[in-house]
């Protein structure tokens, strides 16, 4: 009897023990070591995050923080009074990564421009964001794309010796991607002043005004800037899922500066069930 007891209380222990050793694993494996960024009074302290900023957070506001004009992959510090107290800063970006850092002052910070992707900091994607938002997988899935041979050669449009053209179309959960070729075949550039895509309506009445609808895409692979002389590109643009109305149609335009090359396509639902899956 007493070896059963005695038996039966190291199971007891043993499990106990495990239960604590998790535990403990649990806690220290959670943590995020918040990297210390040494802040300045008469000097920017710049953060280079691989991907959009998406959310930030500091402790007080002895420390001024802001995003770069223009960009939104660069976040900008300065102290605004000198020895201030140390406080933390937290951001969140595109790809659902959760970065957490120290702000300590110095009259000359070491380093004003930190590359976060090249510095070894816990910044796994933790964080759940809000719709199809997750920049990572965008640009991995478009960057794929750009690669893929097209299975589509319709709609198409030509202006000139230029062109547009739909390649292919993909999905992804709640994701579209449209692959497009652009072409030039003359010694002009082609600067692009619009790229625009939008839902219109198919007819339009003397009685009924014009009716369109913006869709902002969610992600573009490729240069959308220009279209070089004597040059093709693909570019690829991911969308939120979507189907259009029986009265309705997917318009995308591209628009030349200070010119008359302008370019569109006409996207149907004959068009759309065609997408593949990535």
């Amino acid at each position: 009897m007493k070896s059963v007891v005695g038996t039966v209380l190291l199971i007891v222990m043993a499990f106990s023990l495990k239960a604590q050793t998790q535990d403990v694993q649990t806690k220290i494996s959670g943590r995020i070591f918040p990297v210390i960024i040494e802040v300045g009074y008469d000097q920017t302290v710049n953060l280079i995050f691989p991907y959009s900023i998406k959310s930030v957070d500091r402790g007080h506001s002895d420390v001024l923080v802001q995003k770069a004009k223009g960009v939104e992959n660069v976040l900008q510090l300065k102290a605004a009074s000198e020895d201030f107290t140390n406080t933390n800063l937290t951001v969140i970006t595109g790809e659902g990564a959760f970065y957490s850092f120290q702000l300590t002052y110095s009259n000359n910070p070491p380093k004003l421009n930190h590359k976060i992707a090249e510095m070894s900091l816990p910044a796994e994607s933790v964080v759940f964001l809000s719709g199809n938002e997750n920049e990572a997988v965008l640009f991995d899935d478009a960057k794929r794309i750009v690669a893929k041979n097209g299975f589509i050669n319709k709609p198409a449009d030509e202006s000139f010796e230029t062109s547009l053209k739909l390649q292919g179309i993909y999905i992804r959960d709640n994701t579209i991607y449209l692959q497009l070729y652009l072409s030039n075949n003359s010694h002009i550039r082609y600067d692009i002043d619009q790229f625009r895509i939008s839902i219109k309506d198919k007819r339009i009445t003397k009685r009924t005004a014009a009716q369109e609808i913006g869709v902002q895409p969610m992600y573009t692979e490729g240069n959308i800037k220009c279209i070089k002389g004597i040059s093709s590109q693909i570019v690829v643009v991911a969308i939120e899922k979507l189907t259009i109305p029986d009265k309705k149609y997917l318009l995308i335009q591209l628009m030349e500066k200070n010119g008359g090359r302008h370019l569109k396509l006409k996207l149907h639902n004959r068009h759309l069930v065609k997408a593949k899956p990535i």
